[in-house]
């Protein structure tokens, strides 16, 4: 096989990996034929025999032993409250947005080190940008085809399962009712967000084709457009960042940036041409609301922070010490006729399970994140320390800020790529980044040694 054929087949690989990650961060579960798919559950399980077949990786099993202390603490909360029900719901949440996105990103993490640890770190990162913009594509492509026929978008809906107030809401036609996934919020515009901070890389690994910046970005900021404002501001905050970074390549270039504002034109020109009016209409007045609300005087406010600052609101104080065993989401409160009830992830731990609750289940949930990125960097234990890079700050930044929206810390989506956007960064960029004394080479020890018995 020639440089060349087999440089265009690493590209093809590179596409088939960006499939699989898109799937493994945008899919649900479904409906066909009788049959139940959850393509994720898959990916995991495929994740496991990798971890267990695998010498090098066996020490990534760790953290999913610690977070069985999690389970274990939430059956004793529900043995005290005797709420097994919403024990089971909190489990089911715990393995589906923990636990299968650790072991799935595992396996993605080991499909792409296969493809790309034979190059140069600069070539490793134009195909991790291949493989990341090939993701963004085909989740743009089905939200683009869902979007232009209804009819496509009302069959496809049929295979995904949905509560009944979510299919209520899709037959109203949002376009937030599109991609992969079926249904796409503000979990899903913050998966594309931290995508996009992939450019956040030291400026030594950075991508050498410029269209590939413009590209994930555009991409990104049109996905947010569609999918939620929550990760179209952070995306703000990202291309603030990476404007700042003195290294960037894509502001340096005038026609890049033109192409870029055109491209971004053209796109909403055509998609207001194609889609109903009305839709593309929806589109810019949510993902604008809080800025279209401080023109008209209203502040810095939406429909989204007014339902949020009602619902942020303290459990009682017996609540605070003991908890309650309560999932106390709305339609999960209500349907027990349960008081209370909050959106905001913090709130809810503290009134399933206590302050305490909330205490162990973030000291036990950071300490995954850093055993994970230990495991995975292959860098020597007691060398290991976390990187203070932009790309991992601004990780951490928007985990813990977007918490107080809502349990973003069990989504599928965001923690599938949050899991996998860490183990790439802490597998192929933080082993370069990490400063080691050289080893003085024996004739330099002998020829001191001449010089001090002189």
């Amino acid at each position: 096989m020639t440089l060349v054929t087999n440089y265009y087949f690493t590209i093809f690989k590179a596409v088939f990996i960006g499939l699989l990650v898109s799937i493994a961060l945008f899919s649900t579960t479904y409906t066909v034929g009788g049959f139940f798919i959850y393509p994720r559950l898959i990916l995991a399980l495929a994740g496991v025999v990798t971890v267990l077949t695998t010498t090098g990786l066996k020490r990534l099993l760790t953290p999913s032993f610690v977070i069985v202390w999690i389970l274990v603490v939430a059956l004793a909360v529900a043995a005290v409250h005797g709420e097994w029900r919403h024990l089971l719901l909190f489990w089911a949440l715990v393995i589906r947005g923990i636990i299968l996105p650790y072991f799935t990103a595992i396996l993605l993490i080991k499909l792409i080190s296969k493809l790309v640890l034979k190059f140069i770190p600069k070539q490793r990162w134009n195909f991790i940008a291949i493989i990341l913009f090939s993701t963004l594509v085909f989740q743009a492509a089905i939200v683009v085809i869902q979007l232009l026929i209804p009819d496509f978008r009302s069959s496809y809906l049929n295979f995904v399962n949905l509560d009944d107030l979510w299919r209520e809401m899709a037959a109203l036609g949002l376009p937030r009712f599109s991609g992969l996934g079926g249904i796409s919020i503000y979990d899903t515009s913050l998966t594309y967000c931290i995508i996009g901070a992939v450019l956040l890389v030291n400026h030594d690994y950075k991508f050498d084709r410029v269209w590939l910046h413009a590209s994930i970005i555009t991409l990104v900021m049109l996905l947010c457009l569609v999918h939620g404002r929550t990760g179209l501001l952070f995306t703000l905050v990202l291309l603030v960042l990476i404007a700042a970074q003195e290294t960037l390549t894509l502001w340096r270039y005038p026609s890049v940036i033109l192409r870029f504002l055109l491209l971004l034109v053209m796109l909403a020109y055509i998609s207001y041409i194609a889609i109903d009016p009305q839709s593309t209409g929806y589109i810019v007045e949510s993902s604008g609301e809080l800025f279209i609300n401080y023109i008209n005087g209203d502040g810095l406010r939406s429909d989204s922070t007014d339902q949020l600052n009602d619902l942020l609101v303290w459990p009682s104080g017996q609540v605070l010490l003991i908890g309650s065993g309560i999932w106390a989401q709305a339609d999960l409160a209500n349907n027990v006729g349960y008081p209370y009830s909050t959106d905001s992830g913090y709130l809810l731990l503290i009134n399933f399970g206590s302050v305490s609750f909330l205490l162990l289940f973030c000291i036990i949930f950071f300490y995954i994140i850093f055993s994970f990125c230990k495991s995975i960097s292959d860098v020597e234990a007691r060398r290991f320390v976390f990187d203070k890079s932009l790309f991992s700050l601004y990780l951490g930044t928007v985990l813990l800020i977007t918490s107080i929206k809502g349990p973003i810390f069990l989504s599928e989506h965001f923690m599938t790529a949050f899991f996998l956007l860490l183990g790439i960064y802490y597998r192929f960029v933080f082993p370069l980044r990490v400063v080691t004394r050289p080893v003085p080479h024996p004739t330099d020890i002998s020829n001191s040694i001449l010089l001090l018995n002189k």
